[in-house]
């Protein structure tokens, strides 16, 4: 049973980083790699400022596909209107 769970988080894990770089594509309007809080406000209305500025933790405006999977995995992301 152990096995069978394990594999399911791990796919679930995959899936959940699949997800976030297809996400991430689609909301980086510009395709400079980096994601603008209007960008993400695009997908995630609401998103504050305070939300954006805690996951931009190496604090330079924007936000890496890095920090988007962080802020995802430790729950930072609020609901988009789609969810």
């Amino acid at each position: 049973m152990k096995p069978m769970i394990l594999t399911v988080a791990a796919t679930l894990g995959l899936a959940g980083a699949a997800f976030a770089q297809a996400d991430f594509t689609s909301m980086d309007a510009d395709n400079d790699g980096m994601l603008s809080m209007t960008e993400m406000l695009v997908a995630l209305p609401t998103l504050t400022e305070d939300g954006f500025v805690a996951m931009d933790t190496d604090e330079d405006g924007m936000i890496s596909q890095e920090e988007l999977s962080a802020a995802e995995q430790a729950g930072l992301l609020p609901m988009s209107s789609e969810g």
